[in-house]
Order: structure tokens, then C-alpha cells, then sequence
């Protein structure tokens, strides 16, 4: 009896955690998708998977978004991403990247930033393209 409200009460705690967590990560992929730099669609994808174990009502939102949800289901069917999407996500985040470089006159910051933007194009080229 005991154990079981124990048990009840952790389930309880741990999907309000996946909803809180799903809530920060969408937040997080809206602000990616207005600031370059940031991967948008990589957060969204994390506050899916999030919604999927916490909110059927945050996930059918998510899912069914005009501006990202097609993305969001095609991963989350086939785990792929459109040829399109990563050209967009590429383009606009080495476009931010080169500016910023200019801009920066630190030889350390510079370094870090093309760290940065390197590792999102591995990360985003090793995602199997529709």
C-alpha cells in the first residue's frame, strides 16, 4: 500500500519533470529558430520525445505545428531530416557564424565559434537525409 503510493507519486513527479523539461526545450527551439546560432530543430526534437512520455495534448501541438511539425514527424517516423531543412539550418547558421567571426577580434573566440558551427554540421550531416 505504502510502496504503491511511493510508486504513484515518483510516476507523478517524473512526468511533470517531462513536461517542465519539454516546455524548456521547446522554449529553447523557438529561440533557435530566431537566432541563428542556436540549432532550433534539434530542440524541438528533444521536447517531442519529452511531450511523448508527459503530454499527448503538448506533443499533438508540437506535432502538428504548421511552421515545424512536419519536421518533427519525419524524424520522429523515419528518423530522417529533409535535404532542405539542413541546407536552411547549414546556411543560415555559417552565414551567422562568418559574421560574427568578423566582427569578433578575438583569435580565441574565433577558434570556438568554428568549433561550434563544426560540430552542428557533423551533427546535422550525420542525420539520414528524405
Amino acid at each position: 500500500m505504502v510502496f504503491s503510493l511511493f510508486l504513484r507519486r515518483m510516476k507523478r513527479a517524473r512526468n511533470k519533470l517531462y513536461l517542465w523539461g519539454g516546455l524548456f526545450f521547446t522554449g529553447l527551439g523557438i529561440a533557435g529558430i530566431i537566432l541563428p546560432l542556436m540549432p532550433g530543430t534539434v530542440f524541438l526534437l528533444i521536447a517531442a520525445s519529452l511531450f511523448v512520455r508527459s503530454s499527448e495534448k503538448w506533443h499533438s501541438w508540437l506535432v502538428n505545428h504548421p511552421v515545424w511539425g512536419e519536421t518533427v514527424r519525419d524524424f520522429q517516423a523515419h528518423k530522417t531530416v529533409s535535404s532542405q531543412t539542413k541546407f536552411l539550418i547549414l546556411g543560415v547558421m555559417w552565414s551567422s557564424l562568418a559574421f560574427s567571426i568578423y566582427l569578433v577580434e578575438m583569435l580565441w573566440m574565433d577558434g570556438l565559434l568554428m568549433s561550434v558551427g563544426t560540430s552542428i554540421t557533423y551533427f546535422i550531416h550525420s542525420l539520414k537525409t528524405r
